[in-house]
């Protein structure tokens, strides 16, 4: 919890791999699971505290710092569109 980590994720027209520290997490393909990923996205940065996901939190964190180094985006041989909006 107190180093950089990378996070990653491929998305091509037929599946989206996500990875963390350039080992793959998961794979979902168009044609094995339920596909939600044929329109645009937002990419959303949070630190969310509590609830089930995670598992149970210790009592005494009350507060905690998302610290983000840096950004990137890429088209994977020329695939795919960033829409900006302001």
């Amino acid at each position: 919890s107190k180093d950089f980590h990378t996070y990653r994720m491929d998305w091509t027209e037929r599946q989206v791999s996500f990875f963390v520290d350039n080992r793959l997490y998961v794979t979902i393909d168009k044609y094995d699971a339920d596909w939600v990923f044929d329109h645009e996205f937002f990419l959303l940065l949070n630190l969310a505290m509590g609830g089930n996901w995670g598992g149970v939190i210790d009592p005494q964190l009350v507060d905690a710092e998302l610290i983000v180094d840096f950004i990137r985006i890429y088209s994977i041989d020329g695939v795919g569109q960033v829409f900006r909006y302001n």
